[in-house]
């Protein structure tokens, strides 16, 4: 199989990046695959942590490498910024990116890989819950796996939070100067989701987020708008 770099950026919110970390642990089925982590200089303990479990003696996370930026480089400069510094080393055929407050279901990356390969696609995402909005997929249809399963994939106009492109196509088009507008062509696996940890909560009205790093009396109030896939 070809090679997946995972680039994950960082800045502090510790509690999410162990979490997103175990779950690529513990859901990635495909090989073979780097997952780099760059802590965009948090002050939280996360490259302690970082560096803590990538010098486990029982290999847990041997997947795992740690880069670590004196400033904050923001996402897309983030991933930028680590992939010329792991590209060498990794020589990747696929780059996906995942946020660190993201939950992967079991064979997420192994969907992502083979539906970029079959469905005419430069850039391919999963659905994203936890969030207000939802980006809407067009022209649906289904995608066979090698692993038997059957995955809905839509058309959409941007991708965020979780997605995987090819080597080229990051080198060449999107680079860490795109923004959404600059998307190629899109797909999303639609009945696949990911999942932002403590997003919005369509009960409460709220996102948790917010609840938990403002005051009380800041809390944004939001009405959920309609649901889309």
């Amino acid at each position: 199989m070809s090679g997946v770099l995972i680039i994950t950026p960082a800045r502090n919110r510790l509690e999410y990046t162990t979490r997103c970390v175990s779950l690529v642990r513990n859901r990635t089925k495909y090989e073979p695959y780097t997952h780099v982590v760059l802590d965009n200089a948090s002050n939280d303990g996360t490259w302690e942590w970082l560096q803590w479990i990538i010098k486990m003696e029982n290999g847990w996370f041997e997947n795992v490498r740690a880069l670590r930026s004196d400033l904050n480089r923001g996402d897309l400069g983030g991933v930028d910024y680590a992939y010329k510094l792991s590209v060498s080393e990794t020589n990747p055929a696929y780059l996906a990116k995942l946020d660190n407050d993201m939950e992967v279901p079991d064979g997420w990356l192994t969907a992502l890989v083979e539906v970029l390969q079959c469905a005419g696609a430069d850039i391919v995402s999963l659905r994203r819950t936890g969030v207000q909005n939802h980006v809407g997929a067009s022209d649906l249809r289904n995608v066979s796996l090698s692993d038997g399963r059957t995955v809905e994939v839509g058309t959409v106009d941007r991708v965020d939070a979780c997605y995987i492109m090819r080597r080229e196509y990051f080198e060449g088009t999107f680079g860490g100067q795109a923004r959404n507008e600059d998307h190629g062509r899109c797909r999303k696996i639609t009945s696949l989701e990911v999942h932002q940890m403590e997003g919005w909560d369509e009960v409460a009205g709220s996102y948790i987020q917010h609840e938990k790093y403002r005051p009380a009396s800041e809390t944004i109030r939001l009405q959920p708008s309609g649901r889309m896939r």
